[in-house]
């Protein structure tokens, strides 16, 4: 349902706490960022929830308070695998960093390769109004493409279609026109520097390929969008990196590391 809540949760308890004003633990995550001054992804989802469903939000709410709802909002996550191995992240979304910690011995981490069966994948392709993916880097996962496969398959077109992106992807050409079916594609990518400091936060990926795929997916009109993460490795720097998507007009949101 979210991908910031813990493992184990009861989402028809969270429901009902929201719904009675009450904040849930489950969602100490976005708290804590609301507490902070900053805008949650509660919040950006809750500022767009009734463009992406085309309902208002009254009644967005008065269905959510008698039940008669269905999913429309999906994120992603066929796998783990990646070709990254960005400071702030691990084995548990990274199989390259999986790799580095066993070929150092390194055993501080669990090793873990999340793969989805197809099969297992609940999505409704006809009604879904929004579908993200995320990975690992989702560009790299075949299950994701074959979910654009089968919404093509069930004339779903206008579906809003999200990749959260670490931008070194390289697409074949079926790819680039699978996405060009699609009324609306947003890239979000991953930048939490310029430059040399982008190529050691994000370690082995390299700048230029960063600014081409970035300049590919404006060619495209697809949104250019970008989450911003945080840390005490490039606070120094956070005026230089705003002033960089500032003037590259490029949205983008702040994820600060807790």
């Amino acid at each position: 349902h979210c991908c910031l809540l813990p493992p184990v949760y009861n989402i028809d308890k969270i429901r009902t706490d929201m719904l009675h004003n009450r904040r849930p633990s489950e969602c100490s995550k976005c708290w804590r960022v609301e507490d902070a001054g900053h805008l949650s992804d509660r919040q950006i989802k809750n500022r767009t929830l009734d463009f992406y469903t085309n309902i208002d939000l009254l009644n967005l709410y008065d269905n959510a308070v008698s039940g008669n709802y269905q999913t429309s909002h999906y994120k992603l996550a066929a796998s783990n695998f990646c070709n990254a191995t960005c400071v702030t992240c691990n084995s548990y979304s990274s199989t390259a960093w999986a790799d580095l910690l066993e070929a150092n011995s390194q055993s501080m981490q669990p090793l873990r390769v999340v793969k989805v069966d197809d099969q297992k994948i609940s999505i409704d392709y006809q009604s879904a109004k929004f579908i993200g993916f995320m990975g690992g880097e989702p560009t790299m996962i075949r299950t994701h493409w074959d979910a654009l496969e089968m919404m093509l398959e069930h004339d779903n077109r206008e579906c809003m279609i999200s990749f959260v992106t670490n931008g070194s992807f390289d697409l074949t050409a079926r790819q680039k026109s699978l996405l060009k079916e699609f009324v609306n594609v947003n890239f979000n990518f991953s930048i939490d520097g310029t430059e040399k400091v982008f190529e050691y936060l994000r370690f082995p990926l390299n700048w230029q390929k960063l600014l081409d795929n970035i300049n590919w997916a404006k060619e495209q009109n697809f949104l250019v969008s970008a989450t911003y993460t945080i840390s005490n490795l490039n606070i120094l720097y956070h005026e230089t990196t705003k002033k960089w998507f500032n003037n590259n007009d490029i949205k983008f949101i702040e994820n600060p590391v807790y």
